[in-house]
């Protein structure tokens, strides 16, 4: 779903970037994408804790979507 123009264009990037960084993902925001790179010697276990931390911040560029 596209982002509320009527908003502020950046915030839901914004936002959603510094939940990764708090959750101690790195994350690189670009427009409305969000990359994010794992080490190639991550375990499971660290790779499903990213994958929780990048759910939580889409949650909040989720409340930014039309229609949600």
């Amino acid at each position: 779903m596209p982002f509320d123009v009527a908003r502020d264009a950046a915030a839901p990037m914004g936002e959603s970037a510094a939940e990764c960084t708090k959750g101690g993902l790195w994350s690189f925001a670009h427009f409305n994408r969000t990359y994010v790179v794992q080490l190639c010697d991550n375990s499971v276990v660290e790779i499903n804790d990213g994958i929780e931390v990048l759910d939580a911040a889409l949650d909040i560029a989720d409340r930014y979507c039309a229609g949600a």
